[in-house]
């Protein structure tokens, strides 16, 4: 899985992906749409909708050419996102409320479609736990360098550069109450979870 800033605005991905046997998953803004993107093993993308930044039409025209599985995550703001997310469903696109970072909510909106988001907005979470994703199987790409997977980037040591890395040192994985990335979602660690779910939007691009 591939997250940003918005990682669609580097080139580089298409010569990684080509060599390697990995699935690869993008979260993206949806704003461009490389040519590089039509990989085989590029299966899904999570495309985060910010309606300050692009509008809805011209946004959906994005999600139509990725041409892979696509889920749409609408971060609740106001109430017009509730909105937002029933103009995706009425297009056939499937899309779900997700909750802001550190904003409390007093119930689960029924736009909320995943059990993924539900349980962020209700903060729950296995706190003290670490997250899985770290450190030695995820990076960060900064200035064309590497670093491993941490909240604490002091900790998490320089890799190398993007075409020669160095092997990946060891950092502090972060504990899920305080991971701002979306790895753990997929896991045990988030609590029940959509897998099954997901999965089949991988294989057929009909989420339900």
């Amino acid at each position: 899985m591939v997250s940003g800033g918005e990682p669609l605005l580097w080139n580089g991905w298409k010569d990684l992906i080509e060599q390697t046997n990995h699935t690869w998953y993008f979260l993206t803004n949806g704003s461009v749409v490389p040519s590089w993107f039509h990989q085989p093993n590029v299966k899904l993308a999570i495309v985060a909708y910010h309606k300050t930044g692009i509008s809805i039409d011209k946004f959906v025209e994005n999600v139509k050419r990725l041409e892979v599985p696509v889920f749409v995550k609408v971060v609740y703001c106001d109430e017009q996102d509730k909105d937002s997310v029933e103009q995706f469903w009425s297009r056939g696109i499937p899309a779900s409320l997700a909750p802001l970072e550190g904003r409390r909510y007093a119930s689960v909106p029924e736009q909320c479609t995943t059990q993924t988001y539900r349980r962020r907005f209700l903060h729950e979470t296995k706190g003290l736990e670490l997250c899985r994703a770290g450190t030695k199987k995820s990076f960060e790409i900064r200035d064309n360098r590497l670093y491993g997977c941490s909240l604490w980037h002091s900790l998490a040591g320089f890799c190398g550069s993007v075409t020669r890395p160095n092997p990946m040192p060891f950092s502090l994985p972060c504990l899920i109450r305080y991971c701002r990335c979306e790895w753990h979602q997929f896991s045990e660690l988030s609590g029940t979870n959509d897998n099954e779910r997901w999965q089949h939007l991988v294989d057929t691009g009909i989420w339900n």
